[in-house]
């Protein structure tokens, strides 16, 4: 099997046909490559939510270090060597280098400046928060996209009282719209599980 550490990620932008390799297949991602085990009805689970056309946003949630990225990238292994089974543009984010203390200023404006353009907008600049998630949703929904957020806990809140939530309003409407979206698929792993999903789970939302 084939597997990244959390950071291999970052930045990475896919489109069918371009092959799953080019998330920096290197020296160091042989090593993490090695072993990879089990995961077996997680991985059906995910091929489940992809072939059966009615899943939008699939969040794996765990403690760090429990193999969530490594999952991640089997799976689209997997889907790649499928020939993309059906899917439009593909794009694969990691928050991770952001961290995950509260006190961090975690944003995503750089993540919507690429995926905007990765999925065909070339309007103006969309300042409004809100706008820029849900016009993100209708063009990943409309191309019946592949959207991997890999390592979402910078954008959400670690404190007790409201830990899980997202902080950050275009993501939490790119999430919400996609939930309701007609087609495409927005895959998520994080450390916490998504608060503004739990009571949604359901036919679209696993």
């Amino acid at each position: 099997g084939v597997a990244v550490p959390s950071d291999a990620l970052a930045g990475v932008r896919l489109s069918p046909p371009h092959p799953v390799d080019a998330i920096r297949w290197t020296e160091e991602l042989r090593t993490y490559g090695e072993g990879f085990v089990g995961r077996e009805a997680e991985l059906e689970a995910l091929d489940r939510a992809w072939d059966g056309g009615r899943v939008r946003v699939f969040a794996l949630w765990a403690d760090g270090g429990e193999g969530k990225t490594r999952l991640v990238v089997k799976w689209l292994t997997r889907v790649r060597d499928d020939g993309w089974r059906g899917a439009g543009p593909v794009l694969v984010h990691s928050f991770y280098s952001q961290g995950c203390d509260e006190r961090r200023n975690a944003s995503s404006d750089f993540f919507f400046a690429q995926a905007l353009r990765h999925f065909g907008y070339d309007g103006p600049p969309i300042t409004d928060a809100t706008e820029r998630g849900r016009k993100l949703a209708s063009l990943v929904a409309e191309q019946n996209g592949l959207l991997v957020l890999d390592g979402l806990e910078p954008l959400q809140h670690a404190r007790s009282f409201d830990e899980g939530r997202l902080k950050d309003a275009a993501i939490r409407a790119l999430i919400l719209s996609l939930a309701n979206a007609g087609r495409g698929l927005c895959l998520i792993t994080s450390r916490q599980p998504v608060v503004e999903l739990q009571d949604r789970t359901g036919a679209a939302v696993v």
